[in-house]
């Protein structure tokens, strides 16, 4: 997911690899309706499994605490290598909630998202489905308050995917049931394919409720759920053959790229235009995309290890 994200944002900037980049675009939306699902489901696995809803302040922190980093740091790069200082900065960050980082709208998204989960669940964590439905009335705000702040559709269109992951969290058993059979996904289907060929805007954030699920869904018919699990298959299972050690090689890559994945979104967009910038810029579109992609892999790496750093307490 994370490659293809950046894979996408890189066609704006880069003509090559073409076929990639046509891929990455055709997807990219429906990669961060994923992400926003995925995030929606382990808060509420996290609830059904008696964890609660977390200490919300400490969540926030560590949503804002690497974006505010980051921004700074590139917040100082503009003003000796790009396009300055702005008196906008600040306004803009109070009352739009804009930063001058690439694709930073998400980090704000999600945040709302964090904060509405924890609203609806926060006392009514034994009274599951009246607290799904104020978690959707509080993702409807968000997406009506992104479009009264005339905010670009990436904004809003994804933001009820994360109710839907919750929502599938709860019923999992019995929308599985359902959604697995191939009628049910025909239809799923031919409703998002009806939505986009309708192109009425506001109701685009309805098929991004539904996409994730379908893919989920899609992902255990086809058997791609062996991928995702984290065991590798039973306990005690040699893995010996060339296959499986392939096969553990993609888990094992998955698992690293899924753990650094959220400071890798928000590295990206600021290597994208650093390697075509004042101070450093990559002619060749390869060479460029290539650069982004190893690149932000290690910065985030670095970064995923600095914010989670734990120091020692001294002894005495």
């Amino acid at each position: 997911m994370q490659v293809g994200i950046m894979l996408s944002h890189l066609s704006y900037t880069s003509a090559e690899p073409a076929l990639l980049f046509t891929l990455a675009n055709k997807f990219g939306t429906s990669i961060i309706a994923l992400y926003f699902f995925i995030s929606g489901y382990g808060l509420m696995q996290s609830v059904r499994a008696g964890r609660g809803v977390g200490h919300l302040g400490k969540r926030l922190w560590g949503i804002f605490k690497p974006m505010l980093f980051i921004t700074l740091m590139f917040g100082v790069y503009q003003i000796f290598y790009g396009s300055g200082y702005s008196a906008q900065w600040l306004s803009q960050l109070v009352w739009q909630g804009r930063t001058p980082l690439p694709n930073s709208w998400f980090v704000f998204v999600l945040m709302w998202l964090y904060i509405s989960f924890w609203l609806a669940f926060r006392y009514l964590q034994r009274r599951r489905t009246p607290a799904l439905i104020i978690l959707l009335l509080l993702s409807v705000v968000g997406v009506i308050w992104c479009q009264v702040q005339g905010h670009e559709r990436a904004w809003w269109a994804t933001t009820l995917a994360f109710f839907s992951g919750s929502l599938y969290a709860e019923y999992e058993s019995k929308i599985y049931r359902y959604a697995k059979r191939w009628w049910a996904l025909a239809l799923a289907l031919l409703f998002v394919a009806s939505l986009v060929v309708a192109d009425i805007e506001y109701l685009l954030p309805l098929a991004y409720l539904v996409i994730p699920v379908v893919a989920i869904v899609l992902m255990n018919r086809l058997g791609y759920a062996a991928w995702i699990d984290r065991e590798g298959g039973k306990s005690g299972e040699p893995k010996t053959s060339i296959g499986a050690q392939i096969d553990q090689g993609i888990r094992q890559l998955m698992a690293y790229l899924a753990r650094i994945s959220y400071e890798l979104y928000l590295v990206h967009g600021v290597l994208i235009i650093v390697f075509r910038g004042d101070l450093i810029y990559i002619c060749s579109d390869y060479t460029y995309a290539l650069a982004v992609v190893v690149g932000s892999i290690l910065v985030a790496d670095l970064l995923h290890g600095l914010f989670h750093l734990k120091l020692r307490p001294r002894q005495a």
